[in-house]
């Protein structure tokens, strides 16, 4: 714990050369006690600023410098809305700065359940190569090869409830690896995410 700024007065005043005049200038209400008053308070000022600065060093306590440490980890990562209340940022922040079991097949299924979302992950014959099962989940709209005028680069569908789940997924994936998503129980609706479409 840092010296408040009494205990840096007594201290200034404890050091000051011996003798009747520094006596007297010290003697509490003099000018001279004031400015030592005025340096012993910011000197406790920096003090309790140094042992703010150890809760900015943990994502668990971190308050004015949290914007930095958002910019260190990409923060927020665009899938779905960014937190906006301190302690939500703050859990986003340690998700990502502490994972936890990342990158295994039972932490995505816990993460889409955190989201809301019950799904299965099953491997594929082709190497490297997965399918999320989320039969729930409406996919929203197809926008692209549904009728004349559309563009090489479009959307591949329109915005819906499951771009949450396939982006968390995605920022998860190892190197290389490869989801297709299926929608309906039935596989009538899936999307497969190439390493292009994943990484380019």
């Amino acid at each position: 714990m840092g010296m408040s700024a009494a205990q840096y007065l007594s201290q200034a005043k404890a050091l000051l050369p011996r003798g009747k005049l520094w006596q007297s200038l010290a003697r509490i209400g003099s000018t001279f006690s004031d400015l030592l008053d005025g340096i012993s308070q910011e000197f406790a000022r920096i003090d309790a600023d140094a042992e703010a600065l150890l809760d900015e060093m943990d994502p668990l306590t971190v308050t004015d410098t949290i914007d930095a440490w958002e910019r260190f980890y990409q923060l927020p990562d665009g899938c779905g809305d960014a937190p906006t209340t301190i302690d939500a940022r703050r859990d986003a922040l340690l998700a990502r700065a502490v994972p936890s079991g990342k990158l295994n097949r039972q932490w995505m299924v816990d993460q889409a359940a955190v989201m809301g979302f019950t799904i299965t992950i099953n491997n594929l014959p082709t190497p490297y190569h997965f399918e999320v099962l989320a039969p729930e989940v409406d996919p929203g709209m197809l926008s692209v090869g549904e009728g004349p005028g559309h563009q090489v680069g479009e959307a591949i569908r329109a915005a819906g409830p499951a771009d949450q789940l396939e982006c968390m997924i995605i920022k998860s994936l190892c190197a290389g690896t490869r989801p297709t998503f299926v929608y309906r129980a039935d596989g009538s609706y899936s999307l497969t995410y190439t390493k292009e479409m994943m990484y380019g």
